[in-house]
């Protein structure tokens, strides 16, 4: 992985490293997670239950021992985000926007990229993405929210 950041020890650029950790793993591990495992599990579990599973589960592929109920939790909001939208797309971009902010901090933070895979790092990113996640599901799920409303009074006028 250090060697996908680094070329020859220059910076990859931002972009790069934007659509390699942030967008790929978005599109990838919601089409398993979200797409393949929950739907899968909706169909003989009550789907709150799928959706604590499954996030567990994505916790679990994380691998880091001090992000594993971090990542976890942020799989039960997307979860939550893709069954009340009834769209993985909305998933997706629960999860670009949390992995971009990540980089986006640790770029900001620190002059290499490299800093990404360094340990110390690493651990001091978990309280400021729960922030940043938190903000974000708010903000996801009032709009998912809003827009369930708004269809439902226009179902009820039509």
């Amino acid at each position: 992985m250090r060697a996908l950041l680094t070329s020859d020890g220059t910076t990859p650029s931002l972009l790069f490293l934007l659509f390699v950790a942030a967008f790929s793993p978005a599109v990838c591990e919601e089409v398993l997670f979200r797409g393949a495992i929950l739907s899968g599990l909706r169909t003989k579990l009550h789907p709150a239950v799928a959706v604590i599973i499954t996030g567990i589960l994505f916790g679990l592929l994380h691998l880091m021992i001090w992000r594993i109920l971090l990542t976890a939790l942020l799989g039960i909001l997307i979860g939550y985000v893709v069954v009340r939208s009834g769209s993985i797309f909305p998933g997706m971009l629960f999860h670009f926007v949390v992995n971009a902010s990540a980089i986006l901090t640790v770029n900001l933070a620190s002059e290499s990229t490299t800093a990404l895979l360094d340990d110390t790092a690493t651990q001091s990113l978990p309280p400021m993405m729960l922030i940043a996640a938190t903000a974000a599901a708010a903000l996801g799920i009032g709009l998912i929210e809003l827009g369930r409303r708004t269809s439902d009074r226009t179902e009820l006028v039509v």
